[in-house]
């Protein structure tokens, strides 16, 4: 994966594309998007809704553990949602604010009601900003950085100016494919230049003109071309491992 550098490690202040593709690997949420963009359980098994709209009551998965060794229970999402909830910068995202209450129900059982009906809630549950991280230990140390103690199949194992090293969490040795990914920060053209290379796997979320599209396409298993704007997401056809 390849883009600009991370300022900043705290999920609710994600900025761009690339940043929020990281996260998606180190962060466990309600709800997770497949390779099929369909919605599924990330940290839960399941989920509930109400007849109006209002309510939406999630069980989780009992077999999910943080970095820290400590596994995920509902009070640690309800401290993460009310913590996205309660952001003021201007970034803080509309259907966080449309969070009235979130409820815990047991140590697997969580509801959230909402002042009004969302029919996009369970996937705005799968971005990264909606992380949920230990509210006893929200972030962990990698070298001089706090990052998320999350429960995402990787972990954060270095960070350097231009790349990031993850490695697979421990509660997914059994089923991930990659066992360490490596994260690098690079100019666009050099970007593309590597992915044509096939030095590198997966090239997201760039912004590119219609030349760059055409010269791409054909290199690559995945293509999305927005209509609000021109981004993408490529898996290389050159390259099986990250």
């Amino acid at each position: 994966m390849l883009g600009d550098g991370i300022a900043n490690f705290d999920p609710i202040d994600i900025g761009g594309y690339h940043a929020s593709t990281v996260f998606a690997q180190i962060c466990g949420r309600l709800t997770n998007l497949d390779e099929a963009l369909n919605i599924e359980g990330d940290i839960s098994s399941g989920w509930n809704i109400s007849p109006d709209g209002l309510t939406y009551t999630f069980e989780l998965k009992k077999n999910r553990t943080f970095v820290s060794g400590a596994p995920v229970h509902a009070p640690d999402v309800e401290f993460s949602l009310n913590r996205l909830a309660g952001k003021s910068a201007p970034n803080t995202l509309l259907w966080a604010k449309n969070l009235k209450t979130i409820e815990v129900l047991d140590p697997f059982s969580i509801r959230l009601k909402l002042h009004r009906p969302d029919k996009n809630l369970i996937y705005h549950l799968s971005w990264a900003n909606a992380c949920i991280v230990e509210r006893a230990k929200p972030f962990v140390t990698v070298g001089t950085h706090l990052v998320p103690n999350s429960s995402g199949p990787y972990r954060i194992t270095d960070i350097a100016s231009k790349t990031i090293d993850l490695e697979v969490a421990k509660d997914f040795k059994k089923i991930a494919v990659e066992k360490k990914i490596k994260v690098k920060f690079l100019p666009q053209k050099a970007a593309i230049q590597e992915f044509l290379l096939g030095k590198v796997h997966d090239l997201s979320f760039y912004l590119l003109n219609e030349e760059e599209i055409e010269m791409l396409k054909d290199k690559a298993r995945f293509l999305h071309a927005s209509l609000l704007s021109t981004w993408i997401f490529l898996i290389n056809t050159k390259s099986d491992t990250l």
